[in-house]
């Protein structure tokens, strides 16, 4: 049997049990949000930083560029065999493609 001053203790205590559980149930839930707002804050941080001006001005080029400009260096080298590409006969042959460098 229970003595009934264990009874009475175990009674006193269940509201002080009861708002343990609570706080140890929302716990989790706080800490998301408190780690989602955390995160927020450095995104909103990182989106007003400038970035550094090598990584800024840098070009980032698409697979199917990548390509081509890979193609266009394979054009440009000489050819293993050693033979002289043929000559341009006349200007009229580039008059069509502009050839921009910035």
């Amino acid at each position: 049997m229970v003595r009934p001053v264990d009874m009475q203790d175990n009674y006193s205590k269940a509201p002080l049990a009861g708002r343990q559980n609570h706080i140890q149930q929302t716990s989790p839930e706080i800490a998301q949000q408190q780690a989602a707002q955390q995160q927020a804050r450095q995104h909103q941080l990182d989106q007003a930083r400038p970035l550094p001006a090598e990584a800024r001005d840098q070009v980032e080029l698409r697979q199917e560029e990548r390509r081509e400009q890979d193609r266009r260096r394979q054009r440009r080298q000489p050819d293993p065999a050693g033979e002289d590409p043929p000559p341009v006969v006349g200007a009229q042959e580039d008059a069509g493609h502009i050839d921009l460098t910035a």
